[in-house]
């Protein structure tokens, strides 16, 4: 197995610019508390303040720069909402951002709000819906699977799935979301405690990893089935001198984050092990640069062919790999560059397409040593050869839109048999008008289309 491509070359890359937000409250420089991206629409939350800050990119002659548009205030009723962003996702049209209620400066309840860019250039971002939990880990990790079904971490790790219950039609009304399935411990699971608290989804599949009673970890897979999660039979042992730090879904492999004790129990290090869809060990990624105390893949997040990983450590680096899509190995191809010695990256990537954005933060406890909130990397195109997985235009139920084509089809095939007899015995009744004689036949066959019933296919 192999742990990075020897014969790639990796080149440095330095930031194209950097962002700064200033808090509404006092004007001090603001580290994100996540950052999420979407074509040139860029989000960035941050603990403490009453909004979120959007960021649209304005291409110019000259560069490409990411300018403030406007400050997303979430609303809900007349409660006092805390940490607006404070865990975001953002696809298409559809914004996700976590907060916390507060009752006297007290945070007790998580909420999930669901935001609808209304098009044009401004990004006319409103609010659609709130999703409200009486629990505070409410909304500590959101999803968007698809335009219609989201997912949102709860208590202990379980993970909630809501679904559209009403789509966009004529009357413009936007669809809101409702509880689909819950993600939980079932039969063949009583012997785990609780989830952890990072998950991978995407229309086909859906990760976590969990820990257990006798303090062991596993990490779990579920495949979608008829539009629901659902286990399958295998699972991951973590090895006991191992701990996951979390799990990401990938196109087509499962990434473990894991923290490894050395030997003689003098340091730890961080590795990812890569999986394949039926959960075989594909390779074990493990730093170029030796960073120690297990933060290499803090922070991992995958899109497409691009895998970019975080060390986390204050000598951190973020590394950028690509997909040999020959060997089906990840080699490592870019080294981002952070260009303030008195920063550090804090451990928020956001990633689309050759776009790349790290939140900011203070190399010691002085955060006036750190004046800036982000920084942006535009990855060369003639090193890594990007392939964004747009799962904004898939569906946790495509199995139904293909049983509607089926039927369409069928009702085309009809059609068209119906058209070719009529043409066929209007040509027979010109033959015997004529006098002449049919030498043969054409036969026509209907093979139904039966696609299986809602089963996610590509």
């Amino acid at each position: 197995l192999g742990n990075y491509g020897c014969c790639a070359s990796i080149i440095n890359v330095n930031e194209s610019q950097s962002i700064i937000s200033h808090s509404e409250m006092d004007g001090r420089v603001l580290h994100p508390s996540a950052i999420a991206i979407w074509k040139s629409t860029l989000v960035m939350g941050a603990w403490g303040e009453y909004s979120a800050f959007v960021y649209n990119k304005k291409d110019s002659d000259s560069e490409v720069e990411w300018e403030l548009q406007t400050n997303l205030r979430p609303i809900y009723h007349s409660a006092v909402v805390v940490d607006p962003g404070y865990a975001l996702a953002l696809k298409g049209d559809l914004l996700l951002m976590s907060s916390r209620l507060a009752n006297n400066g007290v945070k007790h309840a998580g909420l999930v709000h669901v935001f609808r860019n209304k098009g044009g250039s401004d990004n006319n971002w409103i609010q659609t819906q709130t999703i409200e939990s009486s629990s505070i880990l409410f909304g500590q990790s959101v999803e968007i699977i698809d335009p219609n079904h989201i997912a949102i971490r709860d208590e202990l790790g379980v993970v909630l799935v809501y679904h559209a219950n009403n789509l966009r039609d004529d009357t413009g009304i936007d669809p809101t979301f409702s509880l689909w399935e819950t993600i939980d411990k079932d039969d063949g699971l009583v012997d785990l405690l609780s989830f952890g608290n990072r998950f991978g989804v995407n229309p086909e599949h859906l990760v976590l990893w969990a820990s257990k009673r006798d303090h062991s970890q596993e990490v779990l897979l579920y495949e979608n089935i008829n539009g629901f999660y659902r286990r399958i039979s295998k699972r991951i042992p973590v090895k006991p001198d191992h701990y996951v730090n979390g799990v990401a879904m990938g196109k087509d492999h499962v990434f473990v984050d894991k923290v490894v004790n050395t030997e003689g129990g003098g340091g730890m290090l961080g590795n990812i092990d890569v999986y394949s869809k039926d959960l075989e060990l594909v390779q074990t990624i493990e730093p170029t640069v030796l960073t120690g105390n297990g933060g290499f893949g803090r922070s991992l997040i995958v899109e497409g062919n691009i895998l970019v990983i975080e060390s986390g450590n204050l000598d951190t680096h973020v590394s950028v790999w690509e997909l040999n899509h020959e060997s089906n190995l990840w080699e490592e191809r870019v080294e981002l560059i952070q260009q303030n010695a008195h920063e550090i990256f804090d451990g928020k990537i956001a990633l689309y397409g050759s776009t790349i954005v790290i939140g900011l933060g203070a190399l010691h406890r002085d955060s006036s040593a750190s004046p800036r909130s982000m920084c942006v990397f535009e990855l060369p195109k003639e090193v890594v050869d990007v392939d964004v997985d747009d799962h904004s235009k898939k569906s946790l139920h495509r199995g139904k839109r293909l049983e509607l084509v089926g039927v369409s089809l069928l009702v085309f095939s009809l059609s068209c048999i119906g058209v070719f007899r009529f043409m066929r015995q209007r040509q027979k009744r010109k033959e015997q008008e004529y006098g002449i004689l049919s030498a043969g036949s054409l036969e026509l066959s209907v093979v139904e289309d039966n696609p299986q019933n809602g089963r996610t296919m590509d």
